[in-house]
């Protein structure tokens, strides 16, 4: 799942994450360098799909790794979006 930059972060991207930590087989490993992108993707997973409060997820997101301000208003602007949708 191949991103970067805040651009490159779309609702596809955290849409495919989502997939992939739903269904893949565990043990699972999620990388990057910094662990940033991964907290990124982590946020809304947990969020949607995890049934945490977005705070806490945040909290678990930044703790992972998560840093980039950007990153986390993507996830907050995707959540709110998925959310709405139910």
């Amino acid at each position: 799942l191949p991103w970067s930059v805040p651009a490159e972060l779309t609702d596809e991207v955290f849409t495919r994450a989502r997939e992939l930590l739903r269904t893949a087989e565990r043990p699972i490993l999620l990388h990057c360098g910094s662990a940033n992108r991964v907290g990124a993707v982590w946020l809304p997973y947990r969020v949607l799909d995890g049934g945490l409060a977005f705070d806490e997820a945040l909290a678990e997101a930044k703790t992972i790794g998560l840093r980039t301000p950007d990153f986390v208003g993507k996830a907050r602007d995707y959540v709110k979006r998925q959310q709405a949708r139910k």
